[in-house]
């Protein structure tokens, strides 16, 4: 299974930022609604420099999207 099908099987969307400020980087973005607002979880992949961001914390399900990503991308070279 490809990353983003992982991503979107665990709630992402897929953000296509081609030019984001300085680097081009990928993007997945959830919101889960809480009792008191709504959480937003953000991964981004920064295609220039290969490093990867990560708003909140992650789980297993996660982790394993991550790592198909970076394998993907060709990071793993």
């Amino acid at each position: 299974m490809e990353a983003k099908e992982m991503f979107e099987k665990l709630g992402y969307e897929f953000c296509d930022l081609d030019n984001y400020t300085d680097f081009h980087r990928y993007e997945y973005a959830k919101q889960t609604k809480l009792e008191n607002g709504v959480r937003i979880q953000n991964i981004w992949f920064d295609l220039i420099n290969k490093e990867l961001y990560i708003h909140n914390s992650i789980n297993l399900e996660e982790l394993q999207a991550i790592n198909q990503q970076v394998k993907e991308l060709g990071w793993y070279e």
